[in-house]
C-alpha cells in the first residue's frame, strides 16, 4: 500500500489543529459564559432578596418570568463577556504605525517595446536578438497593523538573478503601486506614496525591470543552457515618529524555466530559429 504524501499529512495535521483550536474556543465560551451569568443570576437574586427584606413584601413571580430574568442574565453576561474580549483586543493593537507587507503570484514576462509612433508591430526583441528587458511582477498587501499612520520604505537586500540578468539603474530598488488607487476602467491614478494610514489594507503590485547581462547574443543564449532561478529579498520597515521601525523581510523566489522558453518561442516568431534550436537541443547551426 502506497504511502500518503506529505502533502495530506500536513493538510491533516493542519486539520487537526484548526478543529482542536475550535474546541478550545467554544470550550472556553462555555466556561465563561455560565460563570458569567451564574454571577448575573445571583446578583439579581440579591438585589431582589435586599428590597424584600427592606420593604417586608414578599416578591412572587408566575414562572414564566423566571424564564424573561434567565434570558435577561444571559444577554448581559454575553454583552459582558464581549467587551471583555474587545478590550483585550485593544491591547494586542499598538497605538504606533507598524506596516507588514505580503507578496504573491510572482511572475516574470518579456519587456516589450512599442512600435515607433505606434505604427510598428510591438517586439520583445531587439534587432541583435537580445531582449529589450524583462519584468518581475508580484502582487502585495500592504497593512498597518497600528492605528497611527506610517510611511512605507524598503531596499532591496539580495538577489539572485540567475546567469543572464541583471538590474537596471532604473529604480534599483522597485516600484510599488496602489491599486486602490484605479479607476473604474482599470488604469493607474497615481504611484504608491508610501503613507499607510492606521488600520488600513492598500492593495497593490510591485515590479522591477531588468536586462540581460550580456548584449552579445551569442554569449547570452548560451547563459539560457542554464539560467539558475530567480530570488528577490526585499527589506522593509515603517517610517515614523522617532525614527524607523524594525525590518522584516519578504522573499520573491520564481523559476527562470518558463522565461527560457518564452525567449525562445520570440526567437522562433521572429525568425531566429538557429538560435531556438540551439536554447531547445544545445545545437548551434
Amino acid at each position: 500500500m502506497s504511502q500518503p504524501s506529505k502533502s495530506i499529512l500536513e493538510k491533516n495535521v493542519e486539520y487537526r489543529k484548526r478543529f482542536l483550536r475550535g474546541y478550545s474556543m467554544i470550550f472556553n465560551y462555555l466556561k465563561d459564559i455560565s460563570k458569567e451569568w451564574t454571577s448575573w443570576i445571583f446578583a439579581l437574586s440579591t438585589l431582589l432578596g435586599i428590597y424584600s427584606q427592606v420593604t417586608g413584601k414578599n416578591i412572587l413571580f408566575l414562572p414564566w418570568v423566571y424564564g424573561v430574568v434567565a434570558l435577561f442574565c444571559f444577554i448581559g453576561a454575553n454583552i459582558q463577556i464581549y467587551n471583555q474580549m474587545k478590550k483585550k483586543m485593544r491591547q494586542y493593537e499598538g497605538e504606533e504605525a507598524d506596516l507588514q507587507l505580503a507578496v504573491s503570484h510572482p511572475e516574470i514576462s518579456l519587456k516589450v517595446n512599442p512600435g515607433r509612433f505606434g505604427y510598428e508591430e510591438d517586439r520583445a526583441i531587439g534587432k541583435n536578438g537580445i531582449p529589450f528587458g524583462i519584468i518581475v511582477r508580484v502582487d502585495c498587501e500592504i497593512e498597518n497593523l497600528g492605528r497611527e499612520m506610517g510611511v512605507f520604505e524598503w531596499e532591496l537586500s539580495s538577489t539572485l538573478l540567475g546567469s543572464f540578468l541583471k538590474i537596471t539603474d532604473i529604480e534599483p530598488n522597485g516600484k510599488f503601486a496602489n491599486y486602490n488607487n484605479r479607476s473604474p476602467n482599470g488604469y493607474q491614478l497615481s504611484d504608491f506614496s508610501g503613507e499607510v494610514k492606521g488600520r488600513e489594507r492598500i492593495n497593490g503590485g510591485w515590479s522591477l525591470e531588468l536586462e540581460p547581462s550580456d548584449n552579445h547574443v551569442d554569449e547570452f543564449i548560451k547563459l539560457l543552457l542554464d539560467p539558475g532561478k530567480l530570488e528577490i529579498v526585499i527589506v522593509y520597515w515603517t517610517k515614523k515618529l522617532g525614527g524607523k521601525g524594525r525590518k522584516k523581510q519578504v522573499v520573491i523566489a520564481a523559476d527562470l524555466s518558463g522565461l527560457v522558453s518564452d525567449i525562445a518561442d520570440r526567437w522562433e516568431r521572429e525568425g531566429w530559429v538557429k538560435y531556438t534550436q540551439f536554447v531547445r537541443e544545445g545545437k548551434l547551426n
